[in-house]
């Protein structure tokens, strides 16, 4: 008798514990179906706790910070040029997409507050798509609470276009993730 077959006797006489015998009972799903619906019901989750938070604060004013941005990419979007026109000492780019958005969707506080809100969720499920690779999801959902808490909730409760840092942080975990998703594979010393 060969090592492999006496590891597959051995698979067989041992028992399944209490937990898979009550989960197999209670829901009729194998160990690999829970596994497989975890991979989407982790970012559903995710999903329903941003719009809680969106929701809960989506009625407190702006701040003057968000103030001066909205009132900065109005202007834009109205035909006034950054730089000349207007001082701005920051980066402009964050001004110049939501200055687009108020021209294909009109200025109002909704649509400002709803242009940050999307680049909070970025980060938050950039976060989950780095942290849950090699389908660990229950890791990727951990990592993206814990962003949630101490990155996106404070922005949430300050008011939702504080500033653009949020877009800009998605974006280089987003790049970072391409990358080390080319290099994994490669040698690093050659």
């Amino acid at each position: 008798m060969d090592w492999h077959s006496r590891s597959q006797e051995a698979l067989e006489v041992v028992p399944d514990s209490r937990w898979r015998r009550l989960t197999r009972v209670l829901t009729g799903v194998t160990r690999r179906q829970l596994h497989q619906r975890s991979a989407w019901l982790y970012p559903a989750v995710l999903i329903g706790l941003f719009i809680f938070y969106c929701v809960s604060f989506w009625h407190l004013p702006l701040s003057e910070d968000a103030g001066f941005y909205g009132y900065l990419s109005r202007a834009v979007a109205n035909g006034v040029i950054l730089h000349q026109d207007v001082w701005f000492s920051s980066n402009s780019i964050g001004i110049y997409v939501t200055a687009l958005v108020f021209k294909i969707g009109g200025a109002s506080f909704d649509l400002y507050r709803l242009v940050h809100a999307i680049g909070l969720f970025f980060l938050v499920l950039t976060v989950y798509c780095i942290a849950s690779r090699d389908k660990r999801y229950a890791r990727g959902f951990l990592a993206a609470v814990l962003a949630g808490v101490f990155c996106v909730l404070p922005h949430i409760i300050l008011d939702l276009g504080r500033n653009y840092i949020v877009w800009a942080t998605g974006f280089v975990l987003a790049g970072f993730a391409m990358q080390s998703r080319n290099i994994k594979n490669k040698e690093i010393y050659s």
